[in-house]
């Protein structure tokens, strides 16, 4: 079954300060293939058997600085607090069940950079989907979370 997969896609560069450490910045990106090097800049339509590519990055950062997800989901409206919410990972690790199974992460934990891609969803009654990321910075050595994970 085809439908419109239709996220609001906009590059929204959030900064956050974490007392004492200072101040960073990440960007989450929805891409066209598992290459990660071209991202959507306007709102696709993709069909039920297709497959979201998200990247999440910390910008201007040191090569001390590791990122984790600890969770990610997905809601209806832009809302991170919807009462209506689809788990994609959660404590760190994808959910097993999540999106037919399907999500895979990548980079967890190793880098600046987190890679996740997992089949398209949609919500019953809504039009769009709006992907909401947890992420934690880590300094001097990698913040991997356990390999059973994946």
């Amino acid at each position: 079954m085809a439908y419109p997969f239709l996220p609001q896609i906009t590059l929204q560069v959030l900064t956050f300060n974490i007392s004492g450490h200072g101040q960073f910045s990440a960007a989450m990106q929805l891409y066209k293939s598992n290459a990660y090097d071209d991202p959507y800049i306007a709102p696709p339509t993709l069909q039920s058997n297709e497959t979201l590519y998200v990247g999440i990055s910390l910008l201007e950062t040191h090569n001390s600085t590791f990122m984790v997800v600890k969770r990610c989901w997905g809601t209806p409206e832009r809302a991170h607090d919807h009462p209506r919410q689809y788990p994609i990972i959660s404590d760190y690790c994808r959910v097993p069940d999540s999106l037919g199974g399907s999500v895979k992460v990548m980079g967890n934990g190793e880098g600046r950079k987190v890679k996740w891609e997992g089949s398209v969803f949609k919500f019953i009654d809504f039009q769009q989907v709006w992907l909401h990321c947890e992420i934690r910075v880590c300094f001097g050595d990698d913040c991997r979370p356990v390999s059973s994970c994946y």
